[in-house]
């Protein structure tokens, strides 16, 4: 009960809360947050890759958020005979990036691929993967208070892409130009 007043607090703050919008290193979000999944990581000897990341606009305690919340699902929804191995990878544009998650877990069905981002949409029950059902709708509402969209490609048994757009930090041109 704790756990789910806990996220529920969570969920409401991230809607609510000022954002410190600045130009933010994803490498070090992701940084943070392996941090953070230190102690699930080394427990599940987990494959932790992580591409070139570029710097975007937002704040940096938010998109943190969504990277522990994303490693940490791909540490938790993994069959109990595989190694967890995650990639993160970014794929910038001219005005915003793309930047995925993927995993080698259980996978998703796509009916289930937009369900999955509102509040207490388990797919599973709590005794047989722990949490609440709210770590996704927090990404969403991040990633929407970023200007951008989330979403999911996966099949069950071969892992989940978890992708979202976000604004690419733009250059500040000083007031005297």
């Amino acid at each position: 009960m704790q756990n789910l007043v806990r996220d529920l607090l969570t969920l409401s703050r991230t809607g609510r809360t000022d954002m410190k919008r600045d130009t933010v290193s994803l490498t070090r979000c992701v940084s943070d947050a392996r941090t953070a999944l230190s102690n699930r990581i080394r427990q599940t000897s987990a494959i932790i890759e992580v591409g070139d990341l570029p710097e975007v606009e937002g704040d940096a305690t938010m998109l943190t958020q969504v990277f522990q919340n994303l490693i940490g699902n791909a540490l938790k929804f993994v069959a109990p005979d595989k190694t967890p191995h995650v990639r993160v990878t970014a794929e910038p544009s001219e005005m915003t990036c793309v930047v995925c998650v993927a995993d080698n877990g259980i996978g998703i069905k796509p009916s289930y691929a937009k369900k999955i981002f509102a509040p207490f949409q388990r797919l599973h029950a709590a005794s047989e993967y722990e949490g609440t059902g709210i770590g996704l709708a927090i990404c969403r509402k991040v990633v929407q208070r970023h200007g951008g969209n989330i979403w999911v490609k996966s099949e069950p048994g071969e892992g989940a892409r978890f992708c979202f757009e976000l604004p690419l930090a733009t250059s500040i041109v000083p007031a005297d130009a």
